[in-house]
């Protein structure tokens, strides 16, 4: 036992040495000084200038809410009809427009953000100010992504939504077959007549999922609501 607390002591010596010498971590910011803007790399600049998605759409995206331009990307593959691809098209180039125009927008605020405290003279009002103009530029240009898969979502039936979803990867949510089931209920709705009261239905149905043969019942038994 003697003989071994010395070594033991030697190596606990040896291994305190070590980390005393040792570099400290590298910070996962090394090199980024030297970027023009330091906020944003060459590739972020680049997106937001050509009006990209920026992952800003996810929540409709992965919700069965298809975006323009993968929708483009998948016109075969949904059975898109020539009307659809060409309103699509037209889609596509408004919100890349208004996208391209705020992603201009925060690059150039970002650029002065980075000017102020480079400059060294930074107040807190100007940074509140600067840092709450881009905030609101971020938020315009994520509402931009998002509408247009409002937008897009109108103009598909159920069964091309379900055909996009399995296209691009997505295994959650609703199956072909219901698409194509939802598809021809609406298609079917579309062609009752319209007596009084008869839209007003069709609304509540689409709100609250209720099967079409519900909406006949209701609609036999109930009173002309006068609209």
């Amino acid at each position: 036992m003697n003989k071994i607390l010395p070594i033991l002591s030697l190596l606990a010596l040896l291994g305190a040495a070590a980390f005393a010498g040792a570099a400290p971590p590298e910070s996962p910011y090394a090199g980024q000084e030297k970027r023009r803007i330091k906020a944003l790399s060459p590739a972020k600049i680049k997106e937001l200038l050509e009006g990209k998605g920026l992952g800003f759409a996810k929540a409709a995206e992965l919700n069965h809410f298809p975006g323009p331009a993968h929708v483009i990307e998948s016109a075969s593959e949904i059975q898109l009809t020539p009307g659809q691809l060409a309103r699509t098209k037209t889609m596509f180039l408004d919100m890349k427009k208004e996208a391209m125009s705020l992603g201009g927008n925060i690059v150039r605020k970002e650029r002065k953000l980075d000017a102020l405290f480079a400059g060294g003279a930074i107040t807190e009002a100007a940074l509140r100010g600067t840092v709450g103009g881009i905030a609101r530029l971020r938020g315009n240009l994520r509402v931009v992504h998002l509408k247009y898969h409002l937008k897009m979502k109108k103009l598909l039936t159920p069964h091309q939504i379900a055909l996009y979803d399995r296209a691009r990867g997505y295994t959650g949510g609703a199956s072909i077959s219901h698409g194509l089931h939802e598809t021809r209920l609406h298609e079917a709705r579309l062609r009752l007549p319209l007596t009084p009261g008869r839209h007003l239905i069709s609304g509540y149905h689409e709100q609250n999922h209720f099967p079409l043969k519900n909406i006949y019942t209701w609609h036999k038994n109930s009173e002309p609501c006068g609209v």
